[in-house]
């Protein structure tokens, strides 16, 4: 499901697998390029907690942080600049048992939030891009079990 707005877009899926185990995926920063699409094969760079990829649309670097956690199964990615960060994307996992679903399951929703100097084409293409991105994670994850 996929709710697109002009400030904000959020996709969901459904996972079968621990709601602690999808958290570690999306917050393991090197697994990052295995499923976005904009900071593909990412490496981490000499700065602490940075790490830096490449979009697979135009080949520009993507530089992101992570900012997890655990105890709300929340991962927060900054991204931007070598120079600047923001926390534009979330990612938050629901365990399945709290939505009266198998425990052995859970909800990953991702959250993008829009800045002002996005144009629309590049707006729509995050958008797609997310809603593809979060059926690569469940694939993967449950691909693994």
């Amino acid at each position: 499901m996929i709710i697109q707005e002009d400030i904000c877009c959020t996709v969901s899926t459904e996972i079968s697998c621990d709601a602690r185990r999808v958290f570690a995926f999306a917050a393991d920063a090197s697994r990052v390029g295995d499923w976005a699409l904009g900071s593909f094969g990412p490496i981490h760079t000499d700065e602490q907690g940075v790490s830096k990829g490449i979009s697979l649309f135009d080949r520009s670097p993507a530089w992101f942080t992570l900012d997890a956690d655990e105890s709300r199964l929340i991962v927060d990615y900054h991204i931007g600049s070598q120079e600047a960060r923001y926390p534009r994307i979330s990612v938050r996992v629901i365990p399945g048992d709290v939505l009266k679903k198998p425990a052995s399951s859970c909800v990953l929703t991702m959250t993008a939030w829009r800045p002002a100097d996005m144009d629309d084409l590049r707006w729509r293409r995050l958008c797609a891009c997310h809603e593809a991105e979060v059926l690569m994670v469940k694939a993967q994850i449950e691909s693994e079990n």
